[in-house]
């Protein structure tokens, strides 16, 4: 009976550590999702380079952002078919470029790239 009151108190505190540690990644993960911004609506070129898409949106934004304030970008989503590419036989095609997913390395610099945007909302990409 000792045995398995030791195993028990063992597991207890095993499981306690595990949900503890948890708790600390979650925490973490909103943080860092904090840091992040997505943005839509951007035409989409084949073999694009993300962060520089991001760059020029910024500039045409009026913020002067650098490479190295961009900790990732890249497309999401589904790869949706041009005009060209629809078939006939296709009942439904999503048309449209797929998202830009950006996570930035300031939470202000985010701040400030929302900011600008809603400044601009009459902005295009032309």
């Amino acid at each position: 009976m000792l045995v398995c009151n030791k195993n028990l108190e063992e597991i207890d505190t095993r499981v306690t550590k595990l949900e503890n540690r948890m708790e600390e990644l979650s925490e973490r993960d909103q943080d860092l999702l904090a840091n992040d911004l997505e943005i839509s609506g951007l035409p989409e070129q084949k073999g694009e380079v993300a962060i520089n898409t991001v760059i020029l949106c910024a500039r045409k934004l009026g913020l002067d952002i650098d490479h190295r304030e961009i900790v990732h970008a890249e497309r999401v989503g589904i790869l949706r078919k041009s005009i060209d590419d629809i078939n006939s036989s296709q009942e439904e095609v999503r048309l449209g470029p797929r998202r830009i997913m950006v996570r930035m390395s300031r939470r202000a610099l985010r701040e400030e790239f929302l900011r600008s945007a809603r400044v601009r909302r009459t902005v295009t990409t032309e």
